[in-house]
């Protein structure tokens, strides 16, 4: 029962680190201004920055997995793909709070909601399809 628990801290744990990083990388892109592509753009940067950091803390610290072999490789696909499908919900959130808005404040508010939303869904598959860990 307590490594249970453990793995949802950790996940917590790894959640926040990846949404401060999705986040704080969508700032600079917004800071930075690429005209009518900067929306897409932030979302685009941020969610493949956060992607890799959740990926490589999901790995090493909270499933405790060999980044190194083949089965890596392959459970790497499946998280993508996992991650893809649950990324559609955070971009939906933030996507309608800049659209109700056009304020970064209410914007990633939405994507926290749909962050948190997302990263629910997410745990329970990447424990059955991606770790293989119930």
């Amino acid at each position: 029962m307590a490594g249970f628990k453990l793995l949802y801290v950790k996940y917590a744990v790894a959640a926040v680190a990846s949404v401060i990083i999705n986040l704080g990388i969508q700032r600079m892109v917004f800071f930075t201004d690429f005209g009518v592509y900067t929306f897409g753009l932030a979302l685009g940067a941020g969610t493949l920055f956060g992607l890799v950091t959740k990926y490589v803390l999901d790995v090493i610290w909270v499933f405790e997995k060999d980044a190194r072999s083949l089965v890596a490789f392959q459970q790497g696909s499946r998280y993508v793909a996992v991650g893809g499908a649950t990324t559609l919900v955070f971009w939906l959130c933030e996507s309608v709070g800049w659209w109700l808005s056009s304020d970064h404040t209410v914007r990633e508010v939405f994507a926290l909601v749909g962050l948190v939303i997302g990263y629910v869904i997410k745990l329970k598959l990447d424990q059955r399809l991606v770790f293989g860990h119930d």
